[in-house]
């Protein structure tokens, strides 16, 4: 009986996971075509440098970024064009993790990501994008 105790619990985790991945998955909405690239990674609130992904934006589109944090915790995003002017900085609307883009022309961007709460150690985020056109 102690045995079973342990896999009932991590399987009651992955299926809380797995529900709230799913959840986050349906923000891309079927209007939306999803990227094929998912990307999953961890932030690490001990460093002081935000993770940092590179991602090309083509002009003619509307993008769709959704940020999944483990335990909705909230994260600081800013996207940044190639000289470094800030484009968009989800502090100025209440931390939301899903935001639209529209690009006239193609663009290359870094979104800089860090958790709102500096007392956890590290976040397991996923992050999905998805496009559409104008």
């Amino acid at each position: 009986m102690k045995s079973i105790i342990p896999v009932i619990l991590l399987s009651l985790i992955f299926v809380m996971g797995s529900a709230q991945v799913d959840s986050c998955k349906n923000q891309i909405t079927p209007n939306f075509i999803r990227n094929e690239k998912d990307y999953s990674f961890k932030i690490n609130n001990k460093k002081d440098d935000p993770f940092k992904i590179e991602f090309s934006f083509y002009g003619g589109f509307i993008y769709r970024i959704v940020m999944c944090p483990e335990n909705n915790e909230k994260l600081s995003i800013i996207v940044k064009d190639s000289n470094g002017n800030i484009l968009y900085n989800n502090s100025y609307f209440d931390y939301a993790n899903v935001w639209d883009f529209r690009f006239q022309s193609n663009m290359e961007c870094t979104i800089e990501i860090k958790s709102v709460d500096e007392a956890s150690n590290s976040i397991n985020v996923m992050m999905y994008a998805a496009y559409k056109g104008i």
